[in-house]
């Protein structure tokens, strides 16, 4: 059996960091060359872009908005009931004697 040299799987990974960097440098360079194309033959699709994107970022605010319109009166309702339950809830005695036992602790208590 041939035993593996730590430089060896060091050079390994290396390497494949370095072909994988060289492939994603690729398609990048390809995707801007593509890109500055297609802004070249439509010099104004950049800001028929952006017109567009607007106008779904719009729609979708709107949407948001409607949505919290109508769930914010269940909520403010909900909240108003889950306080009055929540101040009659008593601690348990688990929880109590925890407290107790964390009031009496000291970081030299122990030594």
């Amino acid at each position: 059996m041939a035993q593996t040299n730590e430089d060896d799987v060091k050079k390994h990974f290396r390497e494949e960091q370095s072909k994988h960097l060289q492939q994603t440098v690729g398609k990048y360079k390809e995707q801007g060359n593509k890109l500055k194309a297609t802004v070249k033959g439509n010099p104004m699709l950049p800001l028929k872009e952006r017109i567009e994107n607007s106008g779904q970022i719009l729609v979708q605010v709107l949407l948001l908005t409607q949505t919290w319109n109508e769930v914010m009166p269940y909520i403010r309702k909900i909240k108003s009931l889950i306080d009055g339950v929540l101040a009659r809830i008593e601690p348990s005695p688990a929880i109590y004697c925890l407290e107790n036992s964390l009031k009496a602790w000291t970081p030299y208590s122990c030594c």
